[in-house]
């Protein structure tokens, strides 16, 4: 066992190249980092070297390189996250978010963010639990706002469901034949790819009625008004 060279005290906890333990080190650089002038000193080291066009260059190419590999990174965990979450593939999920850039209930467009936007797959919860789900339980894509307030609201009021949204509940586009039923649904209702709906046509629901935060008996007439 070794002797801090600072506090006197026998550890194993030793920097290499330096007879100080870890706390003793760390003690020592938060009380130069508490000098202003030598923060001062320290960002203007940092930044001297950015001078020198070949740092410069080596620094972004190093940089270059370490975003190409988080990216990899964040697609690995994508494709794992899709799977677990999800039980389906990455193009399994892709493919089911371009088969329409409209939210299948509300029919507004998707708002467009990196990572697929707003567009959350909606499930038959009384299938499995909240936190996983299976390709069979998959019903389709709705925007954030429908799937966490609109439809469990309505889920739970079954006279205010109409044969569209009926016929909506019963989509499995992951079981037998059910790609066949998707298909069908997006045309027939005007929802697929290339179709271009706006909101406050008579096939969107109301501005008020997406805008709802928290779904209260006090909305039941704006959302029984609106056109599903």
């Amino acid at each position: 066992m070794k002797i801090c060279t600072k506090c006197k005290q026998p550890t194993e906890n030793i920097r290499q190249k330096c007879s100080w333990c870890r706390p003793c080190c760390a003690a020592h650089e938060r009380a130069k980092l508490a000098d202003p002038v030598y923060r001062a000193k320290k960002k203007a080291r940092r930044k001297e070297p950015m001078k020198d066009p070949e740092y410069r260059k080596r620094f972004y190419a190093h940089a270059r390189e370490v975003g190409k590999r988080n990216y990899k990174f964040q697609e690995k965990m994508r494709r794992a996250h899709s799977k677990h979450r999800y039980g389906i593939v990455w193009e399994e999920r892709q493919w089911l978010y371009n088969l329409a850039s409209f939210c299948w209930l509300c029919r507004n467009p998707f708002i467009e963010r990196p990572f697929n936007g707003d567009r959350r797959i909606d499930h038959d919860h009384t299938c499995h639990n909240e936190k996983q789900m299976c390709k069979k339980c998959i019903r389709g894509v709705l925007c954030e706002i429908c799937n966490r307030h609109v439809l469990p609201y309505l889920e739970r009021i079954p006279h205010l469901q109409t044969e569209y949204l009926k016929t909506y509940l019963t989509l499995r586009p992951f079981s037998e034949n059910g790609h066949k039923s998707v298909m069908s649904f997006l045309s027939d209702f005007g929802i697929g790819q290339g179709n271009i709906l706006h909101s406050g046509t008579d096939t969107c629901v109301p501005d008020s009625a997406l805008n709802i935060s928290k779904i209260n008996p006090s909305a039941n007439q704006m959302v029984a008004n609106a056109v599903f």
